[in-house]
């Protein structure tokens, strides 16, 4: 009878060493889970940042490009005299001999002309 207490009892160690490494496996994989989904997370996180810093660049670098355009082609125009003599009659008043400036200016339809007030 004892030889089958013994066998017995060894049997229930095995059962409860069986169950411990079983909870041990189980908690390690779920810590390594944690730990990976929390990396994953933070790494997404950052690429979101950086790609949404891209874009950010992306549109800056396209209204810079924009502007570029702009002064370049304002160079080319600042080339030509006939521009440059026009530039100079509209925003500086300048004339050719024999020449009369009048200058109009747009005026809205609620305002008054003499008194820069809006009409009633």
């Amino acid at each position: 009878m004892q030889s089958f207490k013994v066998i017995h009892n060894n049997k229930k160690k095995r059962t409860k060493l069986a169950a411990r490494r079983t909870f041990t496996l189980i908690l390690l994989v779920g810590i390594f889970g944690f730990v990976a989904y929390y990396l994953y997370s933070s790494r997404l996180s950052q690429l979101n940042a950086a790609r949404q810093q891209l874009d950010d660049y992306h549109a800056l670098y396209e209204e810079i490009q924009m502007e570029q355009d702009f002064f370049q082609s304002e160079i080319t125009k600042l080339q030509d005299e006939d521009y440059v003599a026009m530039l100079a009659r509209e925003q500086y008043f300048k004339s050719l001999p024999g020449e009369i400036i009048f200058r109009i200016s747009d005026v809205n339809d609620d305002e008054d002309p003499y008194y820069g007030g809006e009409l009633e």
